[in-house]
């Protein structure tokens, strides 16, 4: 069964690392999908207002006509200054403004410093030189005063096809809001779809946990079961000779010794064959694995009556039991004699611990729902090796054990819904404490 549990622990180790790998590339779709769909986004927006502003740049120079812009007279022309006013409201423009061939300000709807380079050329000069050579054209997003400008440029032609001037119209402000609102939007978006992942995963992980116990449940259930019909069958097949050698023991016995006085070889046989066939009994015990008779019982009275039985036979060991803990009846719903046979396995165990004599503490305490029962002792505590495999069956370290009694108290306490944990103490010695359920209330039988 250590074999199988191992490949079980393996298997189950494995499913929260593909779990994690899952969602920490799930989570990295999530944010490479979002900031491509906002570069996406960004780049269509800058189109769309690139598109736009050439537009109206082109429709600005046909409703003020190239004739009234290449006067000299454009900056004091009321009609010039009103079309390209009302132009900049609709559109939402940050300014309008018109240049020679050489970028010299001629004239702005801002008031900028006419006969200098208009400052937004030193930006980006690459979509005027195309509009003063005929060729509308817009420039990229470029930020002036923390502001993020676009600009776009229309060629304003003499009759002969000679461009005289260029008209620039630059936007941004509420239009460039959009970016950053969808660059919120998608951070959200992002922010939430990881937490969705996180929370998904968090479920995931318990799920993938409990598949995990409960396969490693079932096929503990499985290996007990066929070592069960194993068992039964190996005790079956000894019980016949044991008796045959107790019976054959007896009667030479008889014979060689009519006047009582037997070699003590004759008393050393049924001896090891009482021995042997406790072994098989307890093999036989495992085997059956009888079900559970739950009544309504005080566990107090239990671990009081598995401490009667065994005292004196500790005594003779030159081991003290003692009981402390709660002195209160401690409801549940059990079956007692499973759950003293389990108890009375525990302390027989602890006291063999100790060969030389010490003491063993027996507690019972209540926390919250559930009860617990302790078994500790001063002996030399449990090794690694016995950490890890105590409740696998026949691991045993002693000389004449079964290794069973683990195994089958572990599945008394189990079966009740509880569950048995052996530890070493910090001070020295083992300690094994058993969990169970408490009932709400009720007699107690």
């Amino acid at each position: 069964m250590g074999l199988l549990d191992a490949s079980h622990e393996r298997a189950g180790g494995k499913r929260p690392a593909l779990l994690l790998l899952f969602l920490a590339l799930t989570i990295v779709v999530i944010n490479v999908s979002n900031w491509l769909v906002l570069s996406r986004a960004t780049k269509s927006v800058e189109d769309e207002l690139g598109l736009r502003l050439v537009t109206v740049a082109g429709a600005a120079v046909s409703a003020t006509t190239a004739e009234l812009l290449l006067a000299p007279d454009v900056g004091d022309d009321a009609f010039v200054l009103r079309t390209l006013q009302e132009i900049a409201d609709r559109h939402d423009l940050e300014d309008v403004f018109l240049v020679d061939p050489d970028g010299i300000l001629l004239w702005d709807l801002r008031g900028g410093e006419l006969g200098d380079p208009s400052p937004f050329f030193d930006l980006d000069f690459e979509a005027f030189t195309k509009a003063a050579s005929g060729v509308p054209a817009s420039s990229p997003t470029v930020e002036v005063d923390g502001v993020g400008l676009k600009a776009a440029f229309a060629p304003v032609e003499d009759w002969d096809g000679t461009v005289e001037a260029v008209l620039g119209v630059t936007a941004g402000g509420g239009f460039h809001e959009r970016v950053p609102a969808l660059r919120r939007a998608l951070v959200g978006v992002t922010i939430g779809g990881a937490a969705l992942v996180v929370i998904l995963g968090a479920v995931f992980f318990g799920m993938s946990r409990r598949l995990t116990l409960t396969e490693s449940a079932l096929s503990r259930a499985e290996t007990l079961s066929a070592m069960g019909m194993m068992a039964a069958g190996v005790a079956h097949e000894v019980r016949n000779p044991l008796a045959i050698i107790s019976g054959t023991a007896a009667r030479l016995k008889k014979r060689y010794s009519p006047d009582g006085t037997a070699d003590p070889l004759f008393d050393f046989i049924p001896e090891e064959v009482e021995r042997l066939n406790g072994i098989v009994e307890g093999y036989l015990r495992f085997a059956r694995d009888e079900p559970l008779s739950l009544v309504e019982c005080d566990l107090r009275e239990v671990v009081d009556r598995g401490a009667r039985l065994v005292r004196e036979e500790l005594a003779s060991q030159r081991v003290a039991l003692s009981r402390s803990g709660t002195t209160d009846p401690v409801h549940a719903r059990a079956d007692p004699q499973r759950l003293q046979q389990a108890l009375l396995n525990l302390l027989l165990n602890a006291a063999q611990a100790m060969p030389d004599g010490g003491e063993v503490e027996v507690t019972l305490e209540t926390e919250g729902r559930r009860a617990i029962v302790g078994v500790a002792d001063h002996g030399p505590g449990f090794g690694q090796r016995e950490l890890r495999s105590a409740f696998t069956p026949f691991f045993t370290t002693k000389e004449q054990g079964s290794g069973l009694g683990l195994v089958m108290a572990r599945r008394i306490v189990e079966g009740h819904g509880g569950a048995i944990r052996i530890a070493n103490r910090p001070g020295g010695g083992a300690v094994v404490t058993i969990e169970l359920p408490l009932h709400e209330g009720g007699e107690v039988n």
